[in-house]
């Protein structure tokens, strides 16, 4: 990339379209290509991924002319960052593309290491359920672990219980969270939530749907009923009133703690009770 920002023109318009460089300095940017194609992106995909981000609305030509590519490799580029739900598009003439966020982007680009670690969960749960149903240990105990509160501290650990309780459930998933974690089941689990829904599973959910993206919005109420309120800091998950998911405020990601933690809750009383004040809620809005 260039290091310093540069006046193209396009239509007679001059516009300055400024690289990350010009930002943050090219030690800093180079670091940042690095760590992405660590998830898996090629070097061109993270450097066009990158200017996006600083230069949203830009279209393929102004692209192609900064990084002195052909238009055609452009294209290529922008539709492989589309397949992976990197880039937003809007489909103006001629067509204008914008990065997703950061914390987006690499959620979804650690979904693939979250899946492996998912398929360890199940694996795990496989072999407890071979030991329970093993004669040699059928003066074994195991009923402690259930109707018991489990501590969740990881990201990718709460993202594996959210996704394994979608595919379980068989009514009905009310959700109470916040606008970017909205964001974020749609780029990450809205296969799940179809797959829900096909299977004739309700899907409630409180957030501030009035403030994210229309494609966001459109995308949600094709698989779930949803109503909008202001305020919300937590998220809460509750499966068919049987479990639930609950995580802290919104005011400790700013903090830089603990917000990738929850309690999971393997109770039906207290699932289900949580399940009425959500619908005392909903239906209060």
């Amino acid at each position: 990339m260039r290091i310093l920002s540069q006046t193209q023109v396009t239509d007679k318009i001059y516009i300055v379209f400024p690289s990350l460089t010009f930002f943050v300095g090219i030690e800093f940017e180079n670091e940042l290509i690095k760590h992405l194609t660590k998830l898996g992106l090629t070097e061109s995909e993270a450097k066009i991924y990158l200017l996006l981000l600083v230069n949203p609305n830009s279209t393929a030509k102004i692209l192609s002319k900064f990084l002195g590519v052909s238009i055609q490799r452009v294209y290529k580029i922008l539709q492989h960052l589309q397949i992976k739900g990197l880039v937003f598009i809007s489909y103006s003439n001629p067509k204008k593309f914008s990065a997703v966020p950061p914390h987006i982007a690499t959620s979804i680009l650690t979904r693939k290491y979250e899946e492996n670690f998912f398929e360890a969960l199940k694996t795990r749960e496989i072999i407890l359920n071979k030991v329970i149903d093993s004669t040699k240990f059928k003066n074994v105990s195991f009923e402690n672990l259930k109707n018991m509160f489990y501590e969740i501290t990881d990201r990718r650990t709460l993202r594996s219980v959210i996704n394994e309780r979608v595919i379980k459930s068989k009514k009905e998933i009310a959700i109470i969270t916040t606008r970017n974690d909205l964001i974020r089941i749609v780029y990450e689990s809205k296969s799940l939530f179809k797959d829900a829904k096909r299977r004739g599973v309700n899907i409630f959910i409180i957030s501030p749907i009035y403030n994210v993206e229309k494609e966001i919005a459109d995308e949600v109420s094709n698989w779930g009923y949803c109503k909008h309120t202001e305020g919300v800091k937590s998220r809460i998950y509750i499966f068919d009133g049987e479990s639930a998911l609950l995580m802290p405020s919104i005011s400790l990601l700013k903090n830089g703690k603990n917000y990738d933690c929850g309690i999971f809750v393997l109770n039906s009383d207290i699932s289900d009770t949580l399940r009425l004040l959500f619908f005392e809620t909903w239906n209060s809005l």
